[in-house]
């Protein structure tokens, strides 16, 4: 393996399109003929009902398009719960926006929940049976209630998402939060180690074409912005971020994903994309997230106070190092899902397509996400070349 040239492979996006799956197409570990127990789509609805919306689409008006789309879900979600827990639905909400796999149900004797559908059955079915496991020893997750096949129905945990809470934070709460999320973090681990999940995941991104991919996002950015990224010694990161010992993580540990409860403690969902990796991975999607404020010197201390638990025997100068360069890693395919939101558009256009119309934010995050992988960068040998770079980007953003 050479280091690092302006020569990368071509790729089809400049975000990291196979980085949340770790290059795995399937879970496919599962029994599938466990997934034919549902109902959800036998409910007596006039089949014209359910395929009208889709073969009718260009002989109606929109909203009716969309008033029939959600009558069908509320009737198919009612019967769902009148079957699996007695009360009907009375409303449905889509607090992450309409275009999610997750809704709001509101049902008639005012209790909510969470009711989701995931790309594939399977996807379903992995993240009912992680979340059964896991609630067993009062995992700070949300409870399970039902699942049929195709919908899981769970606990709509009380409180605000951690994003939410963390945009307007203080320093101290800021470090606040994230202890609780650490923390939280932390104990899913330990629960995991009892119930034997490391070798009940899939385990993701062990692929040596997926960790090269990961390492080739500088030059891919610096390409695209015609700020060749500088020489780095490609080769002995890859050694440094090799899976060797798989340990169950949450992996899409974001902010996003997170809700801090209204007793200040932190509960995390969606478990869809859990797995076997590295334990630190975990740390550097939450402190790397472009949602998270820059607070350096509460940022140190927040690792020092947590990398510990998150180390997996690795000496704290072996998990430092790691977090360091993965971190530096993450920060950059973040940045790439923004630049590549952008391409030829505005950064208001970036705005209204992924951030639901908060002007400047996406600007914003991006140049949050260059400085914070310019300091990360400077604390390793390996990527302190980089420091410089990922500044120079940050205030060519602001120009263009």
């Amino acid at each position: 393996m050479t280091t690092q040239t302006q020569a990368v492979r071509t790729y089809e996006h400049l975000h990291f399109a196979e980085y949340l799956d770790g290059g795995i197409e399937e879970i496919g570990f599962f029994d599938l003929e466990a997934l034919k127990t549902g109902l959800f789509l036998n409910h007596p609805v006039k089949k014209n009902t359910l395929n009208f919306p889709i073969q009718k689409k260009n002989k109606i008006p929109k909203k009716q398009i969309a008033k029939t789309e959600k009558d069908w879900l509320l009737s198919n979600y009612s019967y769902l719960c009148q079957q699996l827990l007695g009360h009907q639905v009375a409303h449905i909400e889509y607090p992450g926006g309409s275009y999610r796999t997750s809704c709001q149900l509101i049902l008639e004797n005012g209790q909510t929940l969470i009711a989701t559908r995931r790309s594939t059955p399977v996807r379903s079915r992995y993240e009912s049976l992680i979340l059964q496991r896991l609630e067993k020893h009062n995992a700070p997750i949300p409870q399970h209630y039902a699942y049929n096949g195709l919908v899981l129905l769970q606990e709509d945990i009380q409180g605000i998402r951690l994003s939410e809470a963390l945009e307007n934070a203080t320093e101290k709460q800021y470090e606040s939060y994230m202890h609780s999320a650490l923390n939280a973090l932390s104990e899913i681990h330990q629960i995991a180690d009892k119930e034997g999940l490391d070798h009940a995941v899939p385990i993701i991104g062990c692929e040596r074409d997926w960790l090269i991919a990961l390492l080739d996002r500088t030059a891919i950015i610096g390409n695209h912005l015609n700020i060749p990224c500088p020489s780095v010694p490609v080769a002995q990161m890859f050694d440094l971020l090799l899976l060797l010992k798989p340990r169950f993580i949450k992996w899409d540990a974001r902010p996003g994903n997170a809700i801090l409860c209204n007793d200040g403690n932190v509960k995390w969902f969606d478990w869809e994309h859990c797995c076997a990796r590295n334990r630190i991975d975990d740390i550097a999607w939450l402190l790397c997230d472009d949602s998270v404020p820059d607070y350096p010197e509460t940022e140190e201390r927040l690792i020092e106070a947590h990398l510990h638990a998150f180390a997996d025997e690795r000496n704290i100068d072996e998990a430092f190092a790691y977090l360091n360069v993965f971190g530096v890693h993450h920060c950059c395919v973040r940045l790439a899902r923004l630049l590549d939101e952008k391409r030829n558009r505005t950064w208001h256009d970036v705005d209204i397509n992924i951030k639901h119309g908060q002007s400047g934010l996406a600007l914003k995050e991006s140049i949050r996400l260059c400085k914070r992988a310019s300091r990360w960068s400077r604390k390793n040998e390996m990527t302190a070349v980089l420091g410089d770079w990922f500044l120079e980007i940050a205030e060519y953003l602001k120009r263009i």
